[in-house]
């Protein structure tokens, strides 16, 4: 059997707005909804561009960009040679809504995303021409500059930001090298434990990559057995213990659906994306995943029409594409519903309100039992939220990890690689669940200590229990 490991971890969120009053549904203001492709060198989009948050300028030429880091350290162009180091940086804008009065636009990475809104500046800021001092020690104090303006959970993580600045600066003050920017940040990460927050770092030992809060289970298990074999065993378990023959394993070993005892639909997604076996800069990528899932989906949901319950298993997902994750939420909701409020940090919008339309044909509206754990992270838990918004959800398990936010991608002048969460997901009621994690509404050990893989069979036979005690 051929497992494949999981490897991307970024959600590719709608970028949006800071916490406000009203929710936004879109399009934005000003915005037409129309796309069209840079690539098509429309020269009403050529110019400088200052995003609202996100500390980037952009240079636009006949199809081109180049990218700047801007902030109140000033501005520099992205150093090379980080681009594709990391999901977030494989990622171009391809996209773009332009405004009738051609001042703001909207900048997007692809189809059936949003991205952020950027005001046209009339030249480009003389800070940016000039080369940028690539020392280690403006390349830190950036870093903690990068964090003041962008990181949107301090509070959430009970991080005393000023506090753990002056720490992280006094630990780069006692030893002003590479090696002390190392030692800063890993106090800096340890402390916010935010599995969307990272450090890489290229030094002459190689790449080390800084990141924290992966939650209990997945650091117990590279630790004991590996994540393959327990992956193996998980998928042995239910193919050949619990669910009927003919269960499907599909989309590069990513999604497995089936049923049980021909009454009870189940479905498990390891990853909201992987599942064509592309690159994430391959143009295709987005629509074929897209075209993947739905037809998985399709077949999968046909054989659920007359299911008493559906098991959607989301304890192992990794996260990716949003759109997956509410295209999923979609085949469980016969109206369209008000899945979660985005928001990000420092672009002075209205929150956005993401409103999911029902899948048209293929969907379930039964009763739904959603399985979660610490593992179920980013994508994940934008199905989770969303899911939790329709009255024929049930989550059961153990609360998600807590990390919403698509990475924000930054590149110091010396050429390491920041990625932060600057993104509020919220219920539309407002409540936050970063640091926290989404509790379930019905308590349940899913992958257990003394045998991550027998508890999580074990807590498939308890909900079926359940589904069949309830029918009764």
């Amino acid at each position: 059997m051929r497992i494949t490991l999981f490897v991307f971890l970024a959600c590719l969120s709608a970028c949006a707005a800071t916490s406000g009053s009203v929710p936004q549904t879109e399009p934005r203001p000003d915005l037409p909804v129309e796309r069209k492709a840079i690539a098509a060198k429309d020269p009403l989009i050529n110019g400088v561009w200052r995003s609202r948050g996100y500390g980037w300028i952009l240079q636009v030429e006949d199809g081109a960009i180049r990218q700047y880091e801007a902030g109140g350290f000033g501005c520099y162009a992205r150093p090379e040679g980080a681009e594709g180091q990391t999901a977030m940086l494989s990622l171009p804008f391809s996209q773009y809504r332009l405004s009738t009065n051609g001042e703001t636009a909207m900048f997007m990475y692809g189809p059936d995303t949003t991205g952020p809104i950027f005001e046209r500046l009339p030249a480009l800021p003389d800070a940016c021409a000039q080369p940028a001092k690539a020392s280690v020690e403006t390349s830190f104090e950036i870093f903690l500059s990068m964090f003041d303006e962008h990181y949107a959970h301090f509070g959430d993580r009970g991080a005393d930001w000023p506090k753990l600045a002056q720490e992280a600066q006094a630990i780069f003050n006692a030893n002003p090298t590479e090696k002390g920017f190392i030692e800063a940040a890993d106090h800096l990460l340890k402390a916010l434990q935010d599995s969307h927050t990272r450090l890489i770092a290229f030094t002459q030992e190689g790449r080390q990559r800084i990141q924290y809060g992966l939650g209990e289970t997945l650091p117990r298990i590279r630790k004991d057995n590996g994540e393959t074999a327990w992956l193996i065993g998980l998928i042995e378990q239910l193919t050949g213990e619990i669910l009927d023959p003919g269960a499907r394993h599909v989309g590069e070993d990513r999604i497995l659906w089936g049923t049980i005892g021909g009454e009870i639909g189940y479905l498990q997604i390891f990853q909201m994306g992987g599942f064509a076996g592309l690159e994430i800069d391959d143009p295709d990528w987005a629509a074929s995943e897209l075209r993947i899932l739905d037809q998985e989906l399709d077949e999968a949901f046909a054989a659920f029409a007359n299911a008493k319950a559906v098991i959607l298993d989301m304890s192992n997902n990794r996260g990716g594409y949003d759109e997956i994750a509410r295209r999923l939420a979609a085949r469980f909701s016969d109206a369209p519903f008000h899945a979660y409020n985005l928001s990000a940090d420092g672009d002075g919008l209205e929150p956005l309100a993401k409103i999911i339309e029902p899948e048209p044909d293929h969907r379930f509206t039964g009763p739904v039992y959603l399985l979660t754990s610490d593992v179920t992270v980013s994508g994940g838990e934008i199905a989770t939220l969303s899911l939790r918004q329709l009255p024929n959800v049930t989550q059961v398990g153990q609360p998600t990890r807590g990390a919403f936010s698509t990475p924000l991608a930054k590149i110091l002048p010396n050429g390491w690689i920041v990625e932060l969460a600057n993104e509020t997901f919220s219920a539309p009621d407002g409540e936050v669940f970063a640091g926290r994690g989404i509790p379930p509404q019905k308590p349940l050990d899913v992958f257990s200590e003394a045998d991550p893989v027998a508890s999580h069979g074990d807590a498939i036979r308890a909900i079926v229990a359940l589904i069949r005690e309830t029918d009764d």
